[in-house]
């Protein structure tokens, strides 16, 4: 979805748009994907902009030469959610002419691990469609429930979102209310299905005897999930670490009071002022996914929320109807002030100085002769692999190799 804001930006401002969409490596291409889409045989513009993060991208380079070997200025919008990258992004965003932050801790992260990169600060803004209304009946809301909406995506790795913390903090703010609910907004990828996430296989287990706790594994169009977060009393998230945190600056902006843990992206437009930050404490990184142990060797690690503060927090929200509303009203003006002071300044302006920088081209065509003989390294070393193997193919098939025993 911020790939739809940035170009929604662009075409705002009047910025002439090619687009091209890549499959993301989860199996989604299409799941999202924005009318006119190309199919990358014309780059006519003089900037590649990738919306795609360096692995998913390198992926795509050695498959379609044209999406970056032409002379363009590249410029890709990382999205990374630990304070460390792993040493395998570090390549792709070197080769890169400009990395554009979508948050202070993206930038923090990038120019901490990819010394003398040239960043841009780019403040995420929403273009949201127009028309979302709450509808508590459709969702199953009754009238007088306080619901509480935390959404997250089992492919963004589970111990990062953190629901069983979510369940914990909403179980011991309201140990016997019977008029609260919360709902666990699950998103997944349709060809991947869910039986096959252990993570999410625990949740349902944790809360199978938790009538207030509801699981939604549903894959829903943006704007049926943002109708959910409008119909919801709290938007809350006690993730352990965020790039950005979309889906609380989408209630802000909805005029629904948002709740998370103070640590990473999500701090660059929640304050103490317009939502309730809960405090946390660092800890080192435990889990499985191979990206976050490299990060963790390089020196990263998480929050870990304070779920006591957290349930007294949603306690709060629950008995004071007035407290709900000032959040909503500081948050409406902040995210307008930020919206407008981004928009008058906004990351694309330095874009186009520097596109006519011809120290910036000097430094991009010495950068793109890097590339270029790297890449014909890599296809060069795939097609004799590949080659030996359709050479061993041939032997089995005429018998004159045997498969290993």
């Amino acid at each position: 979805m911020a790939a739809r804001h940035t170009l929604a930006l662009l075409e705002t401002t009047g910025v002439p748009v090619a687009v091209v969409d890549l499959e993301s490596g989860l199996g989604r291409r299409g799941h999202h994907a924005v009318d006119g889409a190309a199919d990358g045989a014309r780059l006519p513009y003089a900037v590649n902009l990738f919306h795609i993060n360096p692995l998913e991208a390198s992926a795509q380079f050695d498959r379609r030469f044209r999406l970056w070997s032409r002379d363009r200025l590249n410029v890709m919008v990382p999205y990374w959610e630990l304070s460390r990258l792993p040493p395998s992004w570090t390549p792709v965003l070197a080769a890169m002419d400009i990395v554009l932050a979508p948050s202070g801790f993206v930038r923090d992260a990038v120019e901490t691990c990819v010394p003398g990169v040239r960043c841009i600060d780019y403040p995420q803004l929403l273009s949201l469609p127009a028309g979302i209304r709450p509808d508590r009946q459709r969702w199953g809301f009754a009238d007088d429930q306080f619901v509480v909406v935390s959404a997250f995506d089992v492919d963004s790795v589970i111990e990062r979102k953190n629901p069983f913390g979510m369940v914990e903090a909403f179980l011991r703010a309201f140990p016997e209310d019977a008029d609260v609910r919360l709902v666990l907004k699950v998103n997944y990828s349709p060809e991947r299905g869910l039986d096959g996430s252990p993570g999410f296989v625990a949740l349902r287990d944790r809360v199978a005897d938790e009538p207030r706790v509801r699981l939604m594994p549903t894959v829903l169009p943006y704007d049926d999930v943002l109708s959910l977060y409008a119909s919801a009393d709290v938007v809350a998230s006690l993730h352990r670490s965020e790039g950005l945190g979309l889906s609380l600056m989408e209630a802000m902006v909805l005029g629904v009071p948002v709740l998370a843990t103070g640590y990473s992206g999500n701090v660059d437009f929640m304050t103490e002022d317009n939502s309730m930050l809960i405090p946390y404490r660092l800890i080192d990184v435990d889990t499985a996914y191979r990206g976050y142990q490299q990060a963790a060797e390089e020196g990263a690690q998480w929050a870990e929320p304070d779920l006591d503060a957290a349930a007294a927090a949603l306690r709060r929200l629950h008995d004071d109807g007035d407290l709900r509303r000032r959040l909503v009203e500081q948050a409406k003006t902040d995210v307008e002030t930020r919206q407008r002071q981004a928009m008058d300044g906004h990351a694309f302006g330095e874009l186009r100085v520097l596109v006519d920088d011809p120290a910036v081209w000097a430094a991009h065509r010495e950068r793109r002769r890097q590339l270029l003989r790297a890449s014909a390294t890599r296809v060069h070393r795939r097609t004799v692999r590949q080659s030996k193997r359709v050479v061993v193919r041939g032997l089995r098939r005429t018998g004159l190799r045997r498969d290993p025993s």
